[in-house]
């Protein structure tokens, strides 16, 4: 993630547009489904977006807790935890820890260190009295675009599965999984496919328990050519409709802009993503009432 400049903590009104979800996971050639809709934008002048139903949850960049950087590779202080969870006004919205400091690749001891300390922190919130579902941005799955695309079977493919399998223990900790989908190439084939197979190691990992895909309006920065562009509305549209087939629910985060004070973009209601939001919204809503 790409977060602005000044900010440490993001409170945000992540919404949800219906309260249903499937029980059983779909499969290639399904329709989309009534899902879960939320909004992690963080625009200038964002209307106020209840007006569509929407619910609030909260999504927390965890860097807020360690203060002193440098110890960062370790867990923060737990009455810092504690003491921010203390200051919040309603403790039962879903909540999106964002964490992306510790390493998510390696030998099986080191990443079990780094579990072990994910589930500590996720206890520690719930020790603090939060009472909304935990999850983390992002993990697990490893997000991965090659070995994810690659052939089943294939050496590069087990070896993501493999890896993703050191994290079953943070899938059993936490209340939902929140796999990252971001996009990186204007190759919309390639994107379904990488998306695709992320949404079913998430759901294999996941068992029963919710998974909402953390999808962004915009191409992501590490492509220079790209960073920060919008995608175009078609190519929205599709990822909405995708993410609908094989997901429980939407995360659609973004508002970037590295041109703009606070590196905040300003809200544009006539922006090609919206409209196609809006028009996956209407019919979202339509499957349902149904």
């Amino acid at each position: 993630m790409v977060y602005p400049s000044l900010l440490s903590i993001v409170p945000v009104s992540l919404m949800l547009l219906s309260l249903c979800r499937a029980d059983a996971a779909p499969t290639a050639g399904d329709s989309p489904r009534c899902v879960k809709v939320f909004d992690a934008t963080f625009f200038e002048s964002k209307p106020d977006l209840g007006a569509y139903g929407m619910l609030p949850i909260r999504l927390v960049v965890s860097l807020h807790w360690w203060p002193d950087r440098t110890k960062a590779n370790q867990l923060p202080a737990r009455d810092d935890v504690a003491s921010w969870v203390a200051g919040l006004k309603d403790k039962r919205l879903p909540l999106v820890v964002d964490l992306e400091h510790w390493p998510q690749q390696g030998p099986d001891a080191e990443i079990a260190d780094v579990v072990g300390k994910y589930q500590t922190l996720t206890a520690w919130i719930r020790a603090a009295g939060y009472e909304g579902p935990v999850g983390f941005y992002g993990i697990p799955p490893i997000r991965d675009y090659w070995r994810a695309i690659d052939v089943e079977g294939s050496p590069a493919h087990e070896k993501w599965v493999v890896q993703n399998n050191q994290w079953t223990a943070l899938a059993d900790s936490v209340d939902m999984l929140l796999p990252s989908l971001y996009t990186f190439y204007e190759d919309m084939d390639g994107w379904e496919a990488y998306a695709v197979a992320n949404l079913r190691e998430a759901r294999r990992l996941a068992g029963s328990k919710p998974v909402y895909a953390f999808l962004w309006p915009q191409f992501h920065n590490s492509n220079r050519k790209l960073a920060f562009d919008y995608l175009s509305q078609s190519m929205w549209s599709r990822q909405l409709e995708i993410a609908a087939r094989y997901a429980d629910g939407l995360v659609i985060w973004g508002g970037s802009d590295p041109r703009r004070p606070r590196n905040v973009a300003l809200w544009d209601s006539e922006a090609g993503w919206w409209r196609a939001t809006q028009d996956f919204l209407t019919e979202n809503d339509r499957r349902c009432r149904q």
